[in-house]
């Protein structure tokens, strides 16, 4: 096993969260803010318009059958604007994204679970700048995972000093998280995470990765498809959040997303229904602005993301 380093969760939390607090004095920090508007009321007005003349955090769908990519860009209305394939087809592997090399807009990825030509243990990650048919411009893999062919893929945001995503194995079993340094680790480039689960956890409990809190620091989250319950976790008072959030036309066929629909830069979850290929977003679960996307495009796994890089213009303080 690759050496890593394990350290109370509290304490990796308070060495990534020790950043300086921004620079507010810009005076018009947004590119796309009328200058004559205070940030927030330019963001209250944009969260005003119609769904399809905001710009949202993305939607796109991933066809593991094709290897195709349908992505949305800032006008949700309609099926997605960029159609791609990257590698190949197969069953066994997951659709990744997250912004790779820090530039602000997030690209796709592709999780191999079982061996491969390439990894011939498994566990391989190939990683793509753009948002294109092509090569993969990061290729590693963590075969010395312990949780092997059990480990679920997560994009992971780790620490403030850095503008970049990286990946992620979470063991359902353990409960421990490997997360890459980098996006060329090598051995010993993975620092492993300790979660103290829920009491209540069970096995077929799906796992999340988000910014719950607005700290720019990335931690676990659970869904309970039984009880249409979201746990998200706080690591620095290690407790979870419990969140209901079953819309009303959601069924069985319904399960989590996570995604930016917050004013404050905070993750929060959403629903996709697979039967119908149907969004559910909000600024936070059963908000009365809640917004329904449909995505006519084919494929399987829900995708979200900042796909065109433009800054997202999110709902207000308070709404």
């Amino acid at each position: 096993m690759r050496p890593s380093l394990t350290l109370p969760l509290t304490l990796l939390v308070a060495a990534c969260a020790s950043d300086p607090l921004p620079d507010n004095s810009n005076p018009n920090p947004n590119p796309n803010q009328d200058p004559g508007l205070s940030a927030e009321a330019d963001s209250e007005a944009a969260y005003a318009l119609p769904l399809e003349q905001r710009n949202l955090t993305p939607v796109g769908i991933y066809d593991a059958t094709n290897a195709r990519f349908h992505l949305q860009n800032d006008d949700p209305a309609g099926p997605a604007k960029l159609h791609f394939q990257y590698g190949t087809a197969s069953p066994s592997k997951t659709a990744l994204v997250g912004d790779w090399d820090g530039d602000g807009t997030d690209t796709v990825g592709l999780h191999q679970s079982f061996p491969d030509a390439v990894f011939p243990r498994g566990n391989g990650f190939y990683l793509r700048n753009s948002n294109s048919s092509g090569f993969a411009d990061y290729r590693f893999s963590y075969d010395d995972a312990p949780c092997g062919v059990n480990c679920v893929p997560l994009v992971f945001h780790g620490s403030t000093y850095y503008a970049n995503d990286t990946v992620a194995l979470y063991d359902p079993y353990s409960g421990r998280l490997y997360a890459a340094l980098n996006n060329s680790p090598g051995p010993g480039d993975w620092v492993q995470y300790i979660y103290t689960r829920p009491a209540n956890w069970r096995p077929h409990w799906r796992a999340l990765m988000g910014d719950w809190n607005g700290d720019g620091v990335d931690s676990i989250g659970f869904f309970d498809p039984f009880g249409w319950q979201f746990y998200l976790a706080d690591p620095m008072w290690e407790t979870y959040a419990v969140v209901r959030y079953r819309p009303a036309a959601c069924t069985a066929s319904c399960g989590p997303i996570t995604g930016q629909w917050d004013r404050w830069r905070i993750d929060t979850v959403g629903m996709w229904d697979a039967a119908t290929h149907t969004f559910y977003i909000a600024p936070s679960p059963g908000h009365p602005q809640e917004q329904v996307v449909s995505l006519p495009d084919p494929g399987t796994q829900p995708l979200t993301g900042n796909f065109d890089g433009k800054p997202l213009l999110l709902p207000p303080l308070g709404s």
